[in-house]
């Protein structure tokens, strides 16, 4: 057995989306890939090693086994995986930074201490899209996940697979043009690097096909002031939480720091709203905030907002940037979650290169490399599984 992954009891982790460490319960799968786990480990920052690693294995990738990404999609009607909750499943790793540079990772969600006991969560995963019919996993994406197992876990096997494929050896994800650090966060290097492998891995099959991954001003690190100006336009031009979301409007009407001559701005001088919208029940403007009609002047402050266009995709669920009860969210509300952007937890990946980008085996593919797509409504959005870091990665992990 490699070394034990070891996390430190207090570390903090105020960006997970969950806070208690699941169970680690290793139970015989309904269904199981071919591929034996090579307990290859990687330890955490400041964790000695204790135990001398297994070798990787030495078996040879047949180029010849890999089909036309079109084989590997999933039955027709087969329901889709990103978007869904798999923190209790999976588990959940996310970067820990108490001061900018200082790194650790800590886990929620179900616990996997070896790499056999993760390979055990994500084949009792497929087990269960197994129960219906629609969503079996067909012969040739098995064939696929097999080869995606040793490819994450054996680093032999893997520049194997990617040396038999020119756009593969040539692959980059670019981060020229993203935020990897700022006055508070850095990105997650453990994120980077099971990202740079996901995509090699994803070119060599031809499930991704954009050879250089340009990753956006904002798609790894986000600005907080920017998390919150897109979460804001999300929940009210969607009509999210119109009661709570028009009482901090009303409060905000009746205070000057956030009135700038005719416009009712944030902290962060982001206008929402016209003086002129807030009207009572007959639809007549109002200065007396005790008198303004919620649904009427709700209805003239989303029209306005949907002007805005601060998102292509303003549908699409947006996290905040500001913590709950920080005055600068207003005029979204408490109730919003804060996005893992801020903390350099997430990233999205251009959704041009994917060949079915909103097929499930995309997702398939990415828990074996310790991903997930884990945001309502984004097929671009990845995070961390709870897999055991793998020992080719340390160096990465560690911001090295």
């Amino acid at each position: 057995m490699g070394h034990e992954t070891q996390l430190k009891a207090n570390a903090p982790v105020a960006q997970a989306q969950e806070n208690e460490l699941g169970a680690n319960v290793k139970a015989a799968p309904a269904f199981q890939l071919k591929a034996e786990s090579p307990i290859q480990r990687e330890k955490l920052p400041g964790t000695p090693e204790t135990e001398t690693e297994t070798p990787a294995t030495d078996e040879k990738f047949d180029a010849s086994k890999l089909k036309a990404a079109s084989d590997y999609t999933s039955t027709k009607g087969a329901s889709a995986l990103y978007g869904k909750k798999q923190t209790d499943s999976l588990g959940h790793t996310l970067k820990t930074e108490k001061t900018k540079g200082t790194i650790g990772y800590a886990t929620s969600g179900k616990k996997a201490e070896t790499m056999d006991d993760y390979a055990a969560n994500v084949d009792a995963k497929y087990a269960e899209r197994n129960g219906n019919a629609k969503n079996k996993i067909t012969d040739n994406q098995k064939d696929l996940l097999d080869i995606a197992r040793k490819a994450s876990q054996d680093s032999a096997y893997f520049d194997q697979v990617i040396d038999s494929s020119e756009i593969a050896k040539g692959g980059e994800v670019d981060y020229s043009g993203a935020m990897l650090a700022n006055d508070s966060f850095t990105f997650s290097p453990l994120l980077k690097e099971r990202i740079a492998r996901f995509h090699k891995f994803m070119l060599a099959v031809k499930l991704y096909t954009t050879k250089k991954a340009k990753i956006g001003s904002n798609a790894a690190l986000r600005k907080r002031p920017i998390a919150h100006k897109w979460s804001t336009e999300h929940y009210i031009t969607q009509g999210k939480n119109k009661e709570a979301t028009m009482a901090n409007f009303k409060a905000m009407y009746a205070d000057s720091a956030y009135v700038n001559g005719d416009t009712i701005q944030d902290l962060d001088k982001f206008p929402w709203a016209k003086k002129s919208h807030f009207v009572d029940a007959a639809g007549k403007v109002t200065t007396d905030v005790s008198k303004v009609d919620t649904d009427k002047t709700w209805t003239k402050i989303r029209a306005f907002v949907d002007t805005f266009n601060y998102r292509s995709n303003k549908a699409s669920l947006a996290s905040e940037g500001y913590a709950s009860g920080d005055t600068k969210r207003f005029p979204n509300t408490s109730g919003v979650g804060v996005s893992n952007h801020i903390f350099g937890n997430a990233l999205d990946l251009p959704t041009a290169g994917f060949a079915y980008k909103a097929d499930p085996i995309n997702d398939y593919v990415a828990w074996e490399f310790g991903l997930q797509r884990n945001v309502s409504g984004e097929t671009w959005h990845f995070e961390c599984t709870g897999m055991p870091m793998a020992a080719e990665t340390e160096k990465a992990a560690d911001g090295e």
